[in-house]
């Protein structure tokens, strides 16, 4: 009877547990399915993203209230406060992927798409003072002088902003943007909306205050060119200055101190000249050498005029708690803080370098250039541009100037 009993209740638990649970289950799957099949067919008829934002306009239906979502267009990332140009796998039609920004073939007005775009006028030995901002439309030179004409582009001027412009005395005179009256240059267009924008250019407002700027798109630019001189050729071939070649005659290399041509498996490579070698930068700069040019004697590691009468190879030849600088053709004294600390002769401290002042009637050592009333170092392009006894190398920051050579003792 016991046994019975408790074979009745077991049965009835296993009915119990058997039965509803399975149906609760069943009822919780297929609510589960009805909320997520839940949408609001036609909310996104009457364009509701239409005044949602900018590029903030792809209608997508849901679940919840209203019925749809406002999303950030193709090519454009949600960043929470706005919608964010991305980089483009593709230009807008017209357009071509140069610089890494999409610019139509031609681009009437167009001041830049890369630095050497600015300073077109100057030579590097000039100094290039000038950087684009590749990313606006047409491009804009930065940090020209007034009164230079040679720091912009030709048809150029640069403006109280110090940004390069057109001169303009009315709304006409202007490719694009307009024509700023109490200054006389035209200025950026302002935009609320893509259509305000041309050159396949679009508009972007990062502060959503209707004032935003014609922006080009970015893309990634893979081609050889002047302005990707890493880009990519045809098998065989290497892009070396921004053209494609396959053969080392003529000889395409003009690097500074980097002449020499080898055709290797892949193409033609441009190597560090003889007595030259690359640096950690990958510039070509002096090798130490066994012999000095003529005249010049191996101090220290470096060649040296002993004809000069003051120059630095080792820290003890400044004196005190200065530092030299060796490798301009005099050396240069560092650490000061007053004239006084300087060696004889070096007049000023500036910068915290011992320099000499200069005129037409006291000019600087060999290898060195009167700069703005002192002897500084002189820029260069070749090594023609040096003093006899001294090369022209590439600095860290890009430009180039007159050294000494290295040598081994």
């Amino acid at each position: 009877m016991q046994k019975c009993l408790l074979f009745l209740l077991a049965a009835l638990v296993i009915v119990a547990c058997d039965d509803d649970p399975a149906s609760n289950n069943s009822n919780n799957v297929n609510n589960i399915n009805n909320v997520n099949n839940i949408n609001n067919p036609g909310a996104c008829d009457a364009d509701p993203c239409a005044t949602a934002g900018l590029h903030r306009g792809t209608c997508v239906e849901i679940a919840a209230e209203p019925g749809y979502e406002c999303q950030c267009d193709a090519g454009f990332s949600d960043t929470g406060d706005g919608c964010e140009l991305e980089v483009w796998e593709t230009c807008p039609t017209d357009t071509t992927c140069t610089a890494d920004v999409c610019v139509p073939p031609s681009e009437d007005g167009a001041q830049c798409l890369a630095d050497f775009d600015c300073h077109e006028n100057l030579t590097p030995a000039e100094g290039n003072l000038t950087t684009c901002d590749p990313t606006l439309l047409g491009g804009l030179c930065t940090g020209c002088r007034e009164g230079e004409p040679d720091d912009c582009p030709t048809g150029f001027s640069c403006s109280p902003f110090g940004t390069c412009g057109v001169p303009c005395g009315a709304p006409e005179d202007c490719e694009f943007g307009q024509c700023a009256m109490g200054v006389g240059f035209c200025t950026a267009p302002v935009c609320t909306s893509d259509p305000d924008c041309v050159h396949g250019t679009l508009c972007v407002d990062p502060d959503g205050d209707g004032s935003g700027f014609c922006t080009r798109v970015p893309c990634m630019d893979t081609v050889c060119s002047p302005y990707n001189p890493e880009g990519a050729c045809d098998p065989g071939a290497s892009c070396i200055n921004g053209a494609c070649v396959n053969s080392c005659d003529p000889n395409p290399c003009t690097g500074l101190n980097r002449g020499t041509c080898e055709i290797f498996p892949a193409g033609p490579v441009c190597t560090c000249d003889e007595g030259f070698i690359e640096d950690e930068l990958g510039n070509c700069v002096p090798d130490a050498q066994d012999l000095c040019p003529t005249g010049f004697s191996c101090l220290d590691g470096y060649c040296v005029d002993p004809g000069v009468p003051f120059q630095c190879v080792l820290d003890g030849d400044c004196g005190g708690a200065l530092t030299c600088a060796p490798s301009l053709p005099t050396g240069v004294c560092r650490g000061c803080t007053d004239p006084v600390e300087c060696p004889s002769g070096f007049n000023r401290c500036l910068a915290g370098y011992c320099l000499k002042s200069c005129s037409a009637g006291d000019p600087c050592p060999e290898g060195m250039s009167c700069t703005s009333g002192y002897c500084g170092r002189k820029l260069c392009t070749d090594a023609a541009d040096c003093a006899p006894g001294y090369t022209c190398v590439t600095q860290t920051d890009g430009s180039s100037n007159c050294e000494r050579f290295t040598c081994v003792q």
